[in-house]
């Protein structure tokens, strides 16, 4: 599973990518284990080979798609569709490189608050674009952590919930690389 939020260029007319944040849950015998991306077109050499990137990180894996911020309550569907038109076609030439199937998850404002206070991630409402590119991974963390609260019984998301702190207090308390 990869729970996907992508950052799109506010500058140009033409719809590109500009950096996208994930969060890559693997379960193996009933263990999650996570690892999370941050990645840019700058970083990447261009918005080509971070759609690259995308495709190989999406090939058969369950996408959780949502926004880089929140927009009113967070219900407009009519930007989640575009959202996923804007993943599909990010994607779209690397045929060989398929999605297994795709998520667009909205949740509440609210929802969204509270899932943040309780696994200490920061949350945005309206984001700048260089703000909603910079919290990119962290909103990556907060729709897949949505999703498992939306779709999982309530002992399993508590399971997962846990394990993804565990995981979170260990990055966090890692040294940053120079």
């Amino acid at each position: 599973m990869l729970s996907i939020v992508l950052v799109e260029s506010a500058r140009t007319p033409k719809r590109s990518l500009t950096c996208f944040g994930a969060l890559e849950v693997i379960i193996h015998r009933g263990q999650p284990t996570f690892r999370t991306y941050h990645l840019s077109a700058a970083g990447m050499g261009g918005s080509d080979a971070l759609c690259e990137r995308l495709a190989q990180l999406s090939a058969d894996r369950h996408i959780i798609l949502g926004q880089p911020a929140i927009y009113g309550d967070f219900w407009d569907w009519q930007e989640m569709l575009s959202t996923g038109d804007f993943f599909v076609s990010s994607i779209r030439l690397l045929e060989d490189l398929q999605p297994s199937g795709m998520s667009l998850l909205t949740l509440s404002g609210s929802t969204l608050t509270e899932i943040a206070e309780r696994m200490k991630l920061p949350i945005a409402p309206q984001a700048r674009s260089l703000q909603a590119a910079r919290l990119a991974p962290e909103r990556a963390h907060l729709l897949w952590l949505g999703y498992i609260q939306s779709r999982a019984r309530k002992k399993t998301s508590d399971s997962l919930f846990a394990a993804y702190q565990a995981w979170s207090a260990i990055e966090r308390a890692r040294p940053l690389p120079f």
